[in-house]
């Protein structure tokens, strides 16, 4: 072979990686202006709540399958795959409801112990919401960046972090004219990117895992109006912190006990084995 045509063929898989890395940010950059005009829509009053909490997520995942499909040329059925939702649930789920104990006893513990949320807010702040960001985060923006194009751990969890955070900065910032809430909250943001990237290739690229603990997270805090804005106090954080330190010694320490396969499983997995 030609050194023209060994340098070509080597040239190719790279171009194909920044192809797609390129189509993976420019979907997600706007995802993220569709999800903000929503809520500025909703924010200045021409959208009702209920109506622009169901329009986000939804627009949200219509780009992402929508993405898939044009970067990689994926199929509905190939979708679920490709996000890391075709994994086990129950062991994600149990994993996370471990893991978010200290905040659901140390907010219960609290002045005001209640539970204030109605259906409709719990229903988004426990599923809705959180399966949405991490769909639009990590099992698309971070997985494509960092299965497909090649991108380090680093990068692929911090450049769409660092693009929501500039979006959400100018927002808030237009809102209320204020920067040191937007800041605080972008910068809980980056350090959550590396948390839940890490989360998801810790669990194998099962979505469920991150998604359940955000979900859940979502859930102590906002239900037990913790504060509405993310920051929250030292107590709080201090809360949050022990449920990520708990999740990580859970998932390095003992995740196998997360793991089993259920009875089914290894039914097939033994009766395959008498076969061969």
């Amino acid at each position: 072979m030609a050194a023209t045509d060994r340098a070509a063929v080597s040239a190719a898989p790279s171009l194909a990686k920044r192809k797609t890395a390129l189509l993976a940010l420019a979907i997600f950059f706007v995802a993220l202006l569709v999800s903000h005009a929503v809520y500025a829509w909703e924010w200045l009053g021409g959208l009702p709540r209920p109506l622009g909490w169901s329009v986000q997520p939804v627009l949200v995942l219509a780009l992402v399958v929508a993405g898939i499909a044009l970067v990689l040329g994926r199929g509905a059925a190939g979708v679920a795959a490709e996000l890391g939702l075709a994994r086990p649930f129950l062991s994600p789920l149990l994993f996370a409801l471990m893991a978010t104990l200290p905040m659901a006893i140390g907010f219960g513990l609290g002045d005001d112990p209640r539970l204030d949320l109605d259906w409709l807010s719990l229903a988004f702040t426990l599923a809705v919401w959180p399966v949405a960001e991490e769909i639009l985060f990590r099992g698309f923006a971070f997985r494509q960046l960092h299965r497909r194009a090649g991108w380090g751990f680093f990068s692929a969890a911090l450049v769409p972090a660092a693009l929501f955070a500039v979006i959400h900065v100018t927002v808030f910032f237009f809102r209320d004219q204020d920067l040191r809430l937007p800041l605080l909250a972008a910068g809980a943001s980056l350090l959550g990117a590396l948390f839940f990237a890490w989360l998801f290739v810790a669990w194998g690229d099962n979505l469920w895992a991150p998604a359940a603990f955000h979900g859940l997270m979502n859930f102590w805090w906002e239900g037990f109006g913790i504060d509405r804005t993310g920051v929250g106090t030292w107590g709080g954080n201090l809360l949050r912190l022990s449920a990520v330190v708990l999740a990580v010694l859970l998932t390095v320490g003992w995740k196998p006990l997360f793991a089993r396969p259920s009875p089914g499983a290894r039914r097939a997995t033994e009766a395959a084995s008498r076969a061969s």
